[in-house]
């Protein structure tokens, strides 16, 4: 049997040898030169840090730089492009793709454009070329097929301060402090971006730092991963842990790297101070509530996922009637049944108060008292009344029920999966009238929030 020796390797390999040689008449042509180029640096100089505030402190210098020209590229490009090898290269990556097969002859210019850079790059350094165009074919075959890569990410956030400079959680997620490195830029005069000029990526601080490695075929996957992570950090205690930035990259060819940020919507009023202490409690808690979020879809009641959605919206909002009657909605969507009606208030409050006098072990006529004044502002504000009460007693009533709402979601998030919502509504109910069942549910309750508590 004779050995198909026309594969995609192959075929890139002879692509390679017309580079070189078009590489090669470019130099001795003058036709590949080093020009100077004029860049901004901007240079972090010192960053501040405290629970509370952050900032830090920079200079900018204006350098020149040389970088490789290659004056005659898309020329060689397009000779290249026309060769016999192009095509049935080109043609073969078609039959290959899986997705996207109208991209074939795209993703080979793209392969084509990295390697003339590498070659030229490299040109003193043989056996590193070497190894880096063989990493760039394997690579390159990898996305045709569409196998999972490394995808890197890092979010810039808020809502949450350190006070340790450095966190590893869950082996491969780092949650840190800012550094100088974070901040420092770099900018081509000649090619500053319209965000640059308005300011839109413009380097900001944040008071915390996450970065991790995710495998997966598509960023939108660890991207995904990303919002559970934040959701997270904001059930841990009350939080609104939010992105402000992201960047994430890949060594693939063919999948796009990406970076966004978002725009500052006024000062965020729900932030936590991590102590040294808790550090041990958060990576248990990770260990255990992530993996429950990420496995959330296949849940059959959607209340908890409703009751999630209520609750940061509740975090995000800054109007405190409206912040109360979204953590009434969250606790409704998990304490209440579908088919339930009248005199929803006492029977909302009395679930409530008594899971949350075994979780949170808080007193239950406190809670009973808290849970039935919110309510009465939830329905003045759904109703378009005016609630008197004073602004003071109204933050102090919304720490309380974001505090119930917390605790309950993670609650409902640790037996959920083997515990029916129907079933433990009714065994709050009846704990209240038989002794056995109040034992039982103080079992339950206890054993299943163990998990995310450090037992001594």
């Amino acid at each position: 049997m004779i050995e198909n020796k026309e594969t995609i390797e192959n075929l890139i390999s002879e692509l390679i040898e017309q580079l070189k040689n078009l590489i090669s008449i470019g130099f001795e042509t003058n036709n590949i030169v080093k020009k100077k180029f004029a860049f901004i640096k901007i240079n972090c100089t010192e960053v501040n840090y405290s629970n509370g505030s952050h900032g830090f402190s920079s200079s900018t210098e204006e350098v020149e730089k040389e970088e490789w020209v290659w004056l005659e590229w898309f020329e060689a490009l397009e000779k290249i492009k026309s060769s016999e090898v192009f095509v049935k290269c080109s043609k073969k990556i078609y039959d290959e793709l899986t997705e996207h097969k109208v991209n074939a002859n795209f993703y080979l210019t793209k392969l084509l454009s990295e390697i003339a850079e590498k070659i030229i790059d490299l040109q003193e350094n043989k056996v590193l070329l070497e190894k880096t165009l063989n990493s760039l074919i394997i690579t390159f075959i990898m996305d045709i097929h569409n196998l999972p890569v490394e995808w890197k990410v890092k979010l810039w956030i808020e809502g949450i301060y350190l006070e340790d400079e450095n966190l590893i959680l869950n082996d491969n997620i780092t949650l840190r402090r800012p550094i100088c490195n974070d901040l420092n830029e770099e900018y081509n005069l000649n090619n500053i971006s319209l965000e640059l000029m308005t300011g839109l990526d413009k380097a900001e601080i944040t008071p915390a730092i996450i970065e991790f490695t995710y495998k997966a075929k598509e960023s939108h996957e660890a991207l995904e991963y990303s919002k559970n992570l934040l959701k997270v950090l904001s059930l841990f205690e009350i939080g609104n842990v939010i992105e402000r930035k992201y960047e994430i990259t890949s060594n693939s060819i063919t999948r796009f790297a990406s970076k966004n940020k978002k725009s500052r919507e006024g000062f965020n009023n729900q932030v936590y101070f991590l102590e040294k202490g808790k550090v041990k409690e958060l990576n248990k808690f990770f260990e255990i509530i992530l993996p429950i979020l990420n496995g959330l879809n296949s849940f059959n009641d959607k209340a908890v996922e409703l009751a999630l959605e209520r609750y940061f919206d509740s975090l995000n909002e800054k109007n405190l009637d409206k912040r109360i009657a979204l953590s009434i909605s969250s606790l409704e969507s998990l304490y209440l049944k579908k088919t339930e009606g009248g005199e929803i208030t006492r029977r909302l409050a009395q679930r409530v108060s008594l899971l949350i006098r075994e979780v949170g072990k808080l007193k239950s006529l406190e809670v009973l008292g808290k849970v039935t004044k919110a309510y009465d502002i939830r329905s003045d504000y759904i109703h378009g009344s005016y609630n008197d009460e004073k602004k003071e007693k109204k933050e102090e009533i919304v720490k309380s029920i974001l505090e119930y709402t917390r605790l309950s979601i993670l609650t409902f998030l640790l037996i959920s999966p083997t515990y029916d919502k129907d079933k433990l509504l009714n065994s709050l109910d009846s704990s209240m009238v038989d002794e056995n069942q109040n034992q039982n549910l103080k079992k339950l309750l206890e054993k299943n929030y163990k998990k995310i508590k450090i037992v001594d």
